[in-house]
């Protein structure tokens, strides 16, 4: 029975495997023909400013990752002199796709500190909490938006990069503005982006998630497992369809909340229990695109390369199976036949022992019959799983069949070892 009950918890685990991830889950939803830049019209602008002789309009570039009504993606300019393709399709690329020659293709130390801005700034802030962040009560969202950009652009372009970029203040019609409130609140900004406050930081990734390995086999009794998460930076959660505790290789339990990273987990089944089956469940929820640049789809056509900043957050999610064979109890051994059920009445005090006769011609009680040995079990030689997990199509029941081999193997000791300590 306890064969049998391991057996349909095995097949029941290999019917649930086909909804398994084959690799590492990986938040990528591009759509062909996207992300595209969106209209001028879009942007969200901020206020003109003046530098090195000439005028510049930054702006809140406007995105599409998909098709729709509305923009789901803003980013900034990384190169001041280089013109934007609205309506273009853009391609999405780390940091070494950078087509330009200003100071982000050179420098590591100025990526960092972009990436850094992009991070702490609006809109990736609220325009509240940017505001508390530099404090600059007041702060208006143009504000915001050129202090951002110039603060850009001063890393980037500044000497000895082509355009020697130099903030000189806001633009107006009589002149350079440098002495208004806007004027002094965005110079405060560009100070900050810039300072001391700005540690930089490294360059982000679309969150990737694996359980390593997806499929586990184990005793009850024993921690089951180990079972390894691996994950990019973010929020990461873990559940388990079963109520038994989850725990380190010490015992240490693991908050489901906050599970760690690249530690070996395990499933902690008591010694009682039946044979079964969990799922493990992680859930990584991270920055969909930020840090990314966007350059022109067309390598033909040179356009203005973009850095995204708010682009919402992506979560995705990744398995792994765990199975246990339930706890073993030896059997009981039986009564030999002919032997009495109730021992006989020890003779009392001073009754004499006569000693018995052999008794002669057919015995009351015949002699045990010997016991047969148990049928060897029957090797599965058709060679149908085997086949299914090779198949070249479905690379995932390469691990179901090793599972399935493990099981069976476990399945025979305990049979062997059954039959030992009935004999």
């Amino acid at each position: 029975m306890r064969a049998l009950v391991a057996l349909l918890a095995l097949f029941a685990l290999l019917a649930s495997l086909s909804v398994l991830p084959a690799g590492p889950a990986r938040a990528d939803d591009a759509t062909e023909g996207y992300p595209r830049l969106g209209a001028g019209s879009e942007s969200r602008m901020g206020h003109p400013i003046a530098w090195s002789g000439s005028r510049a309009f930054p702006q809140l570039f406007a995105l599409y990752s998909r098709p729709g009504d509305q923009p789901d993606l803003f980013a900034y300019c990384i190169e001041v002199l280089v013109p934007a393709g609205f309506g273009d399709g853009l391609a999405v690329g780390g940091w070494d796709t950078f087509p330009g020659d200003n100071r982000f293709a050179t420098d590591e130390r100025v990526r960092e500190q972009v990436s850094w801005i992009i991070a702490n700034s609006y809109p990736t802030l609220s325009l509240s909490e940017y505001a508390a962040a530099t404090g600059l009560p007041g702060l208006t969202r143009e504000e915001a938006i050129t202090g951002t950009q110039v603060a850009i652009w001063q890393l980037t372009d500044a000497a000895p990069a082509p355009a020697a970029f130099e903030y000189r203040g806001l633009a107006t019609r009589g002149g350079i503005d440098v002495a208004s409130p806007a004027a002094q609140r965005v110079q405060a900004l560009v100070d900050h982006l810039t300072g001391d406050a700005n540690v930089g930081l490294a360059e982000s990734v679309l969150p990737e998630l694996t359980l390593d390995p997806a499929v586990q086999q184990g005793d009850a009794g024993s921690l089951v497992g180990p079972v390894t998460i691996t994950a990019t930076a973010g929020e990461l959660l873990l559940s388990s369809s079963s109520d038994d505790p989850l725990v380190t290789a010490d015992g240490t339990p693991v908050d489901p909340t906050a599970p760690p990273r690249d530690t070996a987990l395990f499933l902690d089944v008591p010694a009682d229990a039946a044979a079964g089956s969990a799922t493990l469940t992680a859930r990584l929820t991270g920055v969909a695109h930020e840090g990314l640049l966007l350059s022109s789809a067309d390598p033909a056509v040179r356009r203005q390369t973009l850095i995204i900043a708010d682009s919402g957050r992506s979560s995705v999610e990744a398995s792994a199976a765990l199975s246990w064979l339930g706890g073993h109890t030896p059997p009981e051994r039986p009564e030999e036949p002919g032997t009495p059920s109730t021992p006989p009445t020890p003779a009392g005090p001073g009754t004499p022992v006569t000693p018995s006769t052999p008794p002669t011609g057919t015995p009351e009680h015949p002699a045990p019959v010997p016991r047969t040995a148990d049928a060897a079990p029957v090797a599965n030689t058709d060679g149908r799983l085997a086949e299914t997990g090779a198949d070249p199509l479905l690379p995932a029941l390469g691990a179901v069949a090793l599972f399935a081999a493990g099981t069976l193997v476990m399945l025979i000791r305990r049979l062997q070892r059954g039959r030992r300590e009935l004999a």
